[in-house]
């Protein structure tokens, strides 16, 4: 399910959350499906369990994943992701209306901009 990559670009923890979802959105980990616990997940990426607790609650704060004292991890249900993926593209758009308007400030063209969307 995840894979790692030491001294890559991205922090483990966000290689962690990236995975995750990639797994979850592709199908490979089900709505409502539970999630290794912190000790057992570190252990077997070989990494520091406070590493994966901070990609968990980097997960929980999107709604991807529901974390409870006491209870098992678990993936979102369906209609709990439906509303996170809502609000962290909201987020998106923002950031890329942002952006976009930056590009334009700096000079660049209406088809550049076009050509750096259509990657």
């Amino acid at each position: 399910m995840v894979l790692i990559l030491p001294g890559g670009d991205l922090p483990i923890y966000e290689q962690i959350v990236f995975a995750i979802k990639e797994a979850i959105f592709s199908g490979e980990i089900g709505y409502g499906q539970e999630l290794p616990p912190l000790r057992e997940l570190a252990a077997a990426m070989r990494i520091n369990m406070h590493t994966v607790r901070h990609a968990y609650s980097l997960l929980a704060a999107d709604g991807v994943i529901e974390m409870r004292a006491g209870n098992k991890t678990r993936v979102a249900e369906r209609t709990e992701l439906a509303k996170a993926r809502g609000d962290v593209m909201e987020k998106i758009a923002g950031k890329i209306s942002f952006l976009l308007k930056e590009a334009r400030w700096r000079g660049a063209d209406r088809n550049e901009i076009m050509a750096m969307v259509n990657i």
